[in-house]
């Protein structure tokens, strides 16, 4: 039996095919930060704030006892999508509050919140500075629930702030 000598065939130089698998690495690696990126960035924001609400009525005049502190939360993230159970506030000793006598404009919990939506309720600020001091708290702040995670606002609100609110009211 004879055999044949093998053909070798070197289809590209050995500088390319170095230069081939460092392509190959910087792409791989390139897609794997991008896939973070994404991964991360489309992940659930919530924000949680709290308002005192002044409204005038037809003459540019303060309404009387119809100021309001609206707590909201405002669903920040670019994709997902969440079930907020309650808006509360939260109390400095850990306790939460919540008003049961709800106005037309809060919303009904527990509901979904898409993509840049917000929810909201309102507590009367002649009425809450009394309700926290009964409870001997110094601050509050808003507090979300939600299906995912609870999120709580960074800014404390000391009572005298819904006083002050309070106090614009009276002299509407």
């Amino acid at each position: 039996m004879l055999a044949a000598d093998p053909i070798k065939v070197q289809l590209v130089s050995s500088g390319a095919s170095t230069f081939i698998a460092i392509a190959a690495l910087v792409v791989s690696v390139l897609s794997v930060f991008i896939t973070i990126y994404f991964r991360f960035g489309d992940r659930l924001q919530l924000k949680v704030s709290t308002i005192c609400d002044h409204p005038l009525d037809s003459s540019g005049r303060l309404k009387e006892s119809s100021n309001l502190v609206w707590l909201t939360v405002t669903n920040a993230s670019r994709a997902a999508t969440t079930h907020i159970n309650a808006l509360e506030l939260e109390l400095d000793n850990g306790d939460t509050m919540s008003w049961l006598d709800k106005s037309p404009d809060d919303s009904v919990f527990p509901l979904q919140l898409g993509p840049g939506e917000s929810a909201k309720v309102s507590y009367p600020a002649r009425h809450l500075p009394e309700a926290l001091s009964s409870l001997g708290t110094a601050w509050a702040r808003g507090k979300a629930i939600s299906g995912h995670k609870t999120v709580v606002e960074k800014k404390v609100h000391y009572i005298s702030e819904f006083r002050r609110a309070n106090r614009k009211d009276q002299q509407g």
